[in-house]
């Protein structure tokens, strides 16, 4: 699992360059799967078994939040603007990447105004993206001008590190912990087959951080009969109250919520207790800000569910996230799966 995620993790996947992350998945996914990339970038892998009567869609966003080039300066600054939903706070002084089309990335500095320096000395007074520069050292006027181009892409600086207790942070893991538990779910699905009574299919969507493009045509086209959105959301951390958070190491939070199925969670909650997989609940009073809520309304309606990896300092280059919680959501997703097309838990 470790390995998984920081192989993720390493890679980039705003909207329109998830060729990377792709690759990484078709690494590590069984070959026991079909596979298909559709014409948003939807990567989709399927199993079925002989006279299966239901078929189920387990879904992950794949891309990430990022930046994008709205202008470039010959003294190689830029300005940039946010694809998804970027934290200003956090990006003075921050290291990025730069995604030329010419398939060259190119290092840079969030610029930081020094506090000696600034016109207003509060310090919560933070600066908006379209104040920001990225300062890439380059000298355009020199080099070639088309090296960074408006509309290239920016990221952090991946760099994965493992904390203590099983904890890693980097960037990203909003929602490459979903996509590991995916992989992790299929590989341990795949030494179980001759088990397996429904057709599968994992779907690993784009565009869920800025329009959910993916979920939504892929939800149509796949057309299940029911489906689970796995995701990331709030871990416990200072000065934020409890009940609107999760709590890292105590296993995936199921969703209950009006736009999701109560019969879907409530069956995830009964197997949870019988395999003895630790879990929590998250309760939210309208939609969930996930795939799901577009999933739920695709064609006639597709019963949904909805499961949540803890996760702290969201959208930030510093996300944490819990090995344990990863592997007890794939082993939930897969337990699931396994029960097959009987209601009766």
């Amino acid at each position: 699992m470790k390995n998984i995620i920081f192989d993720l993790t390493e890679k980039f996947a705003v909207l329109g360059r998830e060729k990377d992350m792709i690759r990484v998945i078709l690494s590590h996914f069984p070959k026991c799967y079909k596979k298909i990339i559709d014409q948003n970038g939807n990567l989709i892998f399927s199993i079925e078994p002989k006279d299966y009567k239901k078929h189920i869609l387990i879904d992950a966003h794949l891309d990430q939040i990022g930046l994008i080039v709205t202008k470039v300066f010959d003294d190689g600054f830029l300005k940039v603007a946010p694809c998804g939903g970027i934290d200003a706070r956090v990006l003075p002084g921050a290291l990025v990447k730069i995604y030329s089309d010419f398939d060259k990335t190119f290092d840079g500095i969030v610029t930081s105004t020094p506090p000696h320096l600034a016109n207003d000395k509060k310090s919560d007074n933070f600066p908006k993206i379209s104040e920001i520069f990225i300062d890439t050292g380059l000298n355009l006027k020199k080099e070639n001008s088309n090296l960074i181009k408006p509309g290239d892409l920016v990221s952090f600086i991946n760099k994965p590190q493992e904390l203590l207790n099983k904890n890693i942070t980097a960037p990203g893991l909003d929602n490459n912990a979903g996509v590991a538990a995916l992989i992790y779910c299929a590989q341990n699905l795949s030494k179980n087959i001759e088990k397996l009574k429904i057709k599968v299919s994992f779907l690993f969507s784009t565009g869920e951080e800025i329009t959910g493009v993916g979920a939504k045509t892929a939800a149509f086209s796949v057309s299940p009969d029911e489906a689970i959105s796995v995701d990331t959301s709030f871990a416990d951390q200072k000065n934020v109250s409890e009940d609107k958070c999760g709590k890292l190491t105590c296993g995936p939070m199921i969703g209950i919520s009006p736009i999701l199925s109560k019969k879907m969670s409530q069956s995830l909650i009964n197997i949870a207790k019988k395999q003895k997989i630790p879990y929590q609940l998250e309760i939210m009073s309208e939609k969930t800000g996930t795939n799901a809520d577009d999933i739920v309304i695709s064609k006639c309606g597709i019963p949904t569910a909805l499961v949540s990896i803890p996760l702290r300092y969201m959208h930030t280059p510093v996300e944490i996230i819990n090995i344990e919680d990863v592997k007890n959501t794939a082993k939930l997703l897969a337990s699931y799966i396994l029960k097959g097309d009987n209601d009766n838990d």
